[in-house]
């Protein structure tokens, strides 16, 4: 009875929600599913306040938003227990609780990302409630009055010899089966949106239960029912918007076209460069320069200067070259170097002493220092900067002068930093040390 039951809540459920999406076609409206996780608690005849049950209660929905509304169809199910010290079978039981219902929620818009929401419906469900009766050995429990549970009554003859029971908490008593209910659902919550589908959601319940027997007892009047906390999740999956049946399209105004010669447009030419204009990828060529097959002024050694205003067509790959793409010499580039200005370092300027230059040596690039060092090793007549002044590598950094020439290079600082990987013992302190070993090169060497 009690499955054919849950087939019939299943059939309910599933034929709300058909409802529920078949109305997104005809209005302006939107799908919600959403899941909510309630953490239980119970109020029944012989509970003087609420007993949290061990078990939560899960809850799938599907509802149709517009506006400030939203109507729901939901699912819940709970396999949960209640228990307490007192009495055998009243507060100490196991539910099966499985129920659908429809609700309405109503949102107070917030423009601090909460909304606020009150919800309520009415609800059918179907239960199972177990009892706790017999101990672990199948022995009866007997409620004495001083609070412990025995294997006789207190009145039994043998009552002297009783021993004393401990609840095994298995629930092997059936005390009800295929009960069903009406109840009534009433919610206070807040949702919050995480993007335009997804948002969190935390409510208060109470379900008013329209049945006393929940717990199996009716000792006291009044409805047994269910409260709880519930967290969840909201997602919007499908969106519509109502259109209209003959929806004008703008028609294109071709008359101002009519005077536009398409033909010559294709063949236009701007730069007279003898490629047309959509075929030529370097538009206004000029007049007279030597183009290639896309309309482009060749660049034969790559230094960024076309070989029609290139005064060295043919300087060596990767050099350095002027404005007038002529690549520089070694010596030229040694007094740059020496100057500290012009082709390696930006002119910086001291504002507070009139605006005059200074030498910017420590500026240069680490790519830069690494070049002018090459270069050292093909001229060894170069007197290395910094070696003909009295000062010394300080003790703590000669070990970074690896060939003992009073000076540390970029390819010295490089090999430095490649045995703290290979060998990573004290890579801390070998690391802080690193660090000044690169100030004195750029600063101070």
């Amino acid at each position: 009875m009690f499955a054919r039951r849950e087939i019939l809540v299943t059939y309910f459920f599933s034929s709300l929600i058909s409802v529920l999406c078949a109305q997104d076609e005809h209005l302006r409206t939107r799908i919600n599913i959403e899941y909510g996780y309630h953490f239980l608690s119970f109020r029944g005849d012989a509970a003087v306040s609420s007993l949290k049950a061990s078990s939560p209660m899960h809850r799938l929905g599907v509802g149709v938003g517009f506006r400030n509304y939203m109507v729901l169809a939901g699912f819940n199910y709970s396999d949960f227990r209640v228990s307490s010290t007192g009495g055998i079978d009243v507060n100490n039981f196991r539910a099966f609780f499985s129920g659908a219902d429809a609700q309405l929620r109503y949102s107070f818009r917030s423009n601090n990302g909460l909304s606020p929401f009150v919800q309520t419906g009415l609800g059918y469900a179907v239960f199972s409630s177990f009892g706790d009766r017999l101990d672990a050995q199948n022995r009866t429990y007997f409620a004495w009055s001083d609070g412990s549970l025995r294997n006789v009554t207190e009145s039994d003859p043998g009552a002297d010899a009783s021993e004393v029971l401990t609840r095994d908490h298995s629930y092997e008593t059936r005390l009800n089966s295929g009960r069903s209910t009406l109840y009534v659902p009433f919610s206070i919550g807040a949702s919050m949106k995480v993007n335009k589908s997804l948002s969190l959601f935390a409510s208060v319940q109470m379900q008013f239960l329209q049945s006393d027997n929940i717990d199996n007892s009716t000792v006291q009047s009044g409805w047994d029912r269910m409260q709880s906390l519930q967290l969840g999740i909201n997602f919007s999956p499908l969106r519509s918007e109502k259109k209209s049946e003959n929806p004008k399209i703008p028609r294109p105004d071709i008359k101002r076209f009519d005077d536009v010669d398409f033909d010559a447009l294709f063949q236009s030419d701007e730069d007279s460069d003898g490629i047309i204009d959509y075929y030529d990828r370097c538009l206004g060529t000029p007049k007279g320069a030597p183009i290639d097959a896309n309309g482009c002024t060749p660049d034969s050694d790559g230094d960024g200067y076309v070989d029609f205003v290139d005064s060295e067509p043919d300087s060596p790959a990767n050099a350095k070259v002027d404005k007038n793409g002529r690549a520089y010499t070694d010596a030229e580039i040694q007094q740059q170097y020496n100057d500290s200005v012009g082709l390696f370092v930006q002119v910086l300027r001291k504002v507070h002493k009139g605006s005059r230059p200074f030498p910017v040596r420590k500026y240069i690039s680490i790519e830069t220092l690494k070049l002018y060092e090459e270069l050292e090793i093909l001229h060894p007549e170069w007197k290395p900067i910094g070696v003909g002044n009295d000062k010394r590598i300080p003790a703590e950094l000669r070990n970074f002068d690896r060939n003992n020439n009073n000076r540390i290079s970029v390819h010295e600082l490089e090999w430095y930093l490649n045995d703290i990987f290979l060998h990573p013992e004290g890579a801390k302190e070998r690391l802080d040390l690193l660090q000044k070993a690169k100030i004195y090169v750029l600063e101070k060497q």
